[in-house]
């Protein structure tokens, strides 16, 4: 009956909790480590995917040009998913770099809303492991599935969208029940969505598909977002 009480009181699961400022410090110093670790000036990790490269130099050459996506050409890649790459070419000069350059911009959103949504909900050390992940998921050159020994950057679209919807999917622990807490919640997800939309319509889809189940869990008692099952109070 203990494991049921706590949840039911709001508790989060774990013991002592990770504070805010002190996951938005660590979500700093992971973006500087990814920055030195993975961006490089006139650099990029090239070696597998060779199509998404082409499809990348395209991309690139069309917003050189003066070309408006979505106008001018077709692209299933969503607004944040083109404007930020060439973002990232801006950062670097050039196309050498670019993808990385993205990875670390989008790097730097995912960070402090993973750290919003852990704070007072996971343990410390779950905490600081969830932040690394999410940096690997989201910078590190290599595709799942591949070899360790074949970097590849491409797909970063959907890199973006894993790291947002594990997002999303923290906001299911449970935490401190109040309003404020509610608030934040509905403020993070609010966020999320609007990112996953505008990197690419079918994890969109994914994540409002997890909020919807997210409302009918919490209104029948199932736990989650916010605090606890019946709602965050």
């Amino acid at each position: 009956m203990e494991p049921q009480s706590r949840l039911q009181a709001g508790t989060p699961i774990g013991g002592v909790t990770a504070s805010p400022a002190l996951l938005i410090v660590t979500s700093v110093v992971f973006a500087a480590l990814a920055w030195a670790a993975f961006v490089r000036p006139g650099a990029s990790y090239y070696s597998a995917s060779m199509h998404d490269l082409v499809v990348y130099l395209d991309l690139m050459h069309r917003l050189d040009t003066g070309q408006t996506p979505y106008i001018d050409f077709h692209t299933p890649l969503g607004w944040l998913a083109v404007w930020q790459l060439h973002a990232g070419q801006l950062m670097q000069g050039g196309f050498a770099g670019a993808a990385e350059a993205a990875d670390w911009l989008m790097l730097c959103a995912v960070l402090p809303l993973a750290a919003i949504v852990l704070a007072r909900r996971a343990p410390i050390g779950a905490a600081f492991f969830v932040l690394l992940a999410l940096l690997g998921m989201v910078v590190a050159p290599w595709r799942i599935g591949n070899s360790g020994w074949h970097p590849d950057p491409g797909l970063h679209y959907n890199h973006w969208g894993w790291a947002l919807l594990t997002v999303l999917m923290l906001l299911w622990l449970p935490g401190p029940a109040s309003r404020r807490r509610d608030v934040i919640d509905a403020l993070a997800i609010g966020a999320l969505l609007s990112m996953l939309f505008f990197v690419k319509l079918t994890h969109f889809a994914a994540g409002l598909g997890f909020v919807i189940l997210f409302g009918v869990l919490r209104g029948g008692g199932g736990g989650g977002w916010g605090g606890c099952p019946g709602g965050g109070g």
